[in-house]
């Protein structure tokens, strides 16, 4: 079992969870939605002024993940100093109901690391956690 100091198991501090102002509390199926969202947001502590959004390519079959820009993302076109789109309820909301997928962002300034985020490596062959307990 894996065993968390107080410090490990403690909620994210309030710089890393800026788009809610306090824990949710008890969440449950019959919780508000708003509630789910605020949890969520609690739980996947992430940067919370831009976020990635997944594209795909029907005729290569390629895809990836990119930064959520206004306007979105054009072939050719050179973007210096990208309009981002701010990670906040509207867009958690879209990603929990299935509307869009959304990717986050957990290093902060600093080189910090939002929240209880560990780096893992995921594939359909293994799980591999390149840190210690």
């Amino acid at each position: 079992m894996l065993e968390l100091t107080p410090k490990q198991a403690a909620p994210p501090g309030p710089a890393q969870t800026g788009f809610f102002e306090a824990h949710p509390g008890p969440v449950d199926r019959q919780s508000a939605q708003e509630v789910k969202g605020d949890f969520f947001a609690a739980l996947f502590a992430a940067r919370t002024d831009l976020y990635a959004t997944r594209w795909e390519n029907t005729q290569t079959g390629k895809a990836g993940w990119l930064p959520a820009v206004r306007g979105g993302w054009r072939k050719g076109v050179r973007y210096k100093n990208p309009d981002h789109l701010p990670l906040d309820k509207d867009v958690l909301r879209a990603h929990l109901t299935g509307a869009t997928h959304v990717g986050l962002y957990p290093l902060l300034e600093g080189d910090l690391c939002a929240g209880g985020w560990r780096p893992t490596s995921m594939d359909r062959r293994r799980c591999s956690m390149p840190w210690r307990i």
